[in-house]
């Protein structure tokens, strides 16, 4: 079977494509099949028995019924561009706020360090100085388009992959087949609870990207494969919970408190931004920014650990 290309949209199948019927909390793509297989898709993804949808399907069309059609396209989409997470450093960041300014200050830290780097937001991708919008969502990427991307950041010579990381993505098993070797923390809040429903699932989807640290071994063809590691807020509520997930390692920042592995001293805030005292392996290191808040202050720390877990040196963070 010669897939071409996964869509779950009818408007988008071409003769030989491959459809998937995903179940969303708004939309079901079952009832579609009948007109996707009319449209030339030879290859159907679904949860759904023919039976139970009134379909004859010709033999020509390889009907796959999996418990989770999202999670089986993940793992379809890795497949298809050759599992590209294997080949790239790669750092989830995740949290209720500051996931997008915390992505970009890692970026800025391995670029220093003279890291190959690519990134993907829920606003951008960039391979290296290559820059592209994305759609306009407010969410990781379906995984077919993380996957394409990861691709191209292998084939363009990228060694390392930040990757915004949302609950929903987690949930919707968007960065399912993705190998993560850092885990960052901002915080958890008790926001966006319009999708989850309620702050306990809410949690648990966010301990996803924590639990993929921790349950992958190394990957021996990765570049300067570095120990796996969870990069935790030790400010946050999150932590308690997070430190039961056994990753290898554990890095843990705090604004204040001198037994986090990061913390600053003369903090120093004001209309142009933050200078402090930044206590980095056995190291105190002055930093000037002008980002404004404390909240960047903690964002700034999130990165620095993500630094410190990639093996990258004070000076360059």
């Amino acid at each position: 079977l010669a897939i071409q290309m996964f869509t779950e949209k009818t408007s988008e199948v071409q003769p030989g494509s491959s459809f998937v019927a995903r179940l969303r909390t708004s939309s079901d793509g079952h009832p579609w099949i009948g007109k996707a297989i009319e449209l030339g898709a030879t290859f159907i993804l679904a949860e759904k028995s023919p039976a139970e949808l009134g379909l004859t399907v010709p033999e020509t069309v390889t009907y796959w019924q999996v418990p989770d059609t999202a999670e089986t396209l993940a793992w379809l989409s890795a497949a298809w561009y050759g599992f590209s997470s294997r080949q790239l450093i790669m750092i989830g960041v995740t949290g209720t706020n500051g996931k997008t300014s915390t992505v970009d200050l890692i970026r800025g830290i391995l670029r220093t360090a003279g890291c190959k780097t690519g990134m993907l937001s829920t606003l951008k991708a960039m391979i290296g100085d290559y820059q592209e919008p994305l759609e306009l969502h407010v969410s990781t990427p379906e995984a077919p388009v993380v996957q394409r991307y990861l691709r191209q950041m292998v084939d363009a010579g990228m060694t390392h992959c930040i990757l915004e990381t949302t609950s929903i993505g987690l949930a919707q098993h968007r960065v399912t087949g993705v190998e993560f070797d850092v885990a960052v923390i901002t915080n958890i809040t008790h926001e966006h609870l319009d999708y989850h429903g309620d702050f306990e699932t809410y949690a648990q989807a966010k301990e996803l990207l924590f639990r993929s640290v921790a349950n992958n071994d190394p990957t021996p063809q990765k570049p300067d494969a570095v120990l796996k590691t969870a990069v935790l807020n030790q400010d946050d509520s999150s932590y308690s919970r997070l430190t039961t997930i056994p990753a290898p390692r554990q890095i843990s920042y705090s604004l204040h408190n001198p037994t986090a592995d990061l913390y600053v001293t003369d903090l120093v805030t004001d209309p142009a931004g933050s200078s402090f005292t930044l206590h980095l392996a056995g190291q105190k290191l002055p930093v000037r920014s002008p980002l404004l808040g404390i909240f960047n202050v903690a964002n700034i720390l999130a990165a620095a650990g993500a630094g410190l877990a990639l093996n990258i040196s004070p000076d360059a963070i």
